[in-house]
């Protein structure tokens, strides 16, 4: 007997249907689910790995996404993934973020981007909020925590 097999949505994983072998990044779809159901046209999602991870950390939320309609950007920063840069190769925060600074620069000037980001990717889009702030509809971050030191 053969089974039909559907692709997962962005809704799906609210049935839990992702559950199974569930990373932890999953745990950031109810703010990417809200962010799906208020929008009628796809959005471009640009989704920041955090320290130690890459862009692959994110395979299943991508995954969702794309099935859904939108456009997925995850990007490996300086030293991380699949990016050929070494550590001893990064002394500045910037030559880390380059990747991402790439990115949004050749982005088309009226398109703006939703921002992901898990843990230390949380700190990296912090800059970009600010730097790149015409180009970003919104900022998501999941298990980054702003310490105040008020």
């Amino acid at each position: 007997m053969q089974t039909k097999s559907r692709k997962l949505r962005v809704n799906d994983a609210e049935n839990g249907e992702h559950d199974r072998e569930a990373p932890f990044y999953l745990n950031a779809i109810p703010a990417l689910r809200n962010i799906h159901n208020q929008t009628q046209s796809p959005k471009h999602f640009v989704l920041i790995h955090g320290g130690c991870h890459g862009a692959w950390s994110w395979y299943k939320v991508a995954t969702l996404l794309k099935n859904s309609g939108h456009r997925v950007t995850a990007l490996d920063l300086g030293a991380s993934g699949i990016n050929p840069i070494q550590v001893e190769q990064l002394p500045l925060l910037s030559e880390f973020v380059e990747p991402l600074t790439k990115l949004m620069v050749s982005l088309p000037p009226n398109e703006k981007v939703i921002l992901v980001a898990h843990s230390y990717g949380g700190a990296v889009i912090s800059i970009f909020m600010e730097r790149f702030s015409q180009k970003i509809s919104t900022a998501v971050c999941h298990g980054y925590h702003v310490w105040s030191y008020y």
